[in-house]
């Protein structure tokens, strides 16, 4: 599960990277949803904490 989340949370990065606010608004938003979503999984595993202040 652990690992899952941090691969997706690289592609997330790596989306954002493209997928920028001024650009792609929505797909910004959605993606940085995805991200938290990823973030706040992974919190359920590891560095609860830490993942959690991430998610946010």
């Amino acid at each position: 599960k652990a690992e899952n989340c941090k691969r997706a949370i690289g592609a997330y990065e790596e989306a954002l990277r493209v997928r920028t606010y001024e650009d792609f608004p929505m797909d910004y938003g959605m993606t940085q949803n995805n991200l938290g979503n990823a973030y706040r999984t992974l919190a359920e595993v590891e560095e609860k904490a830490e993942n959690c202040s991430k998610a946010i």
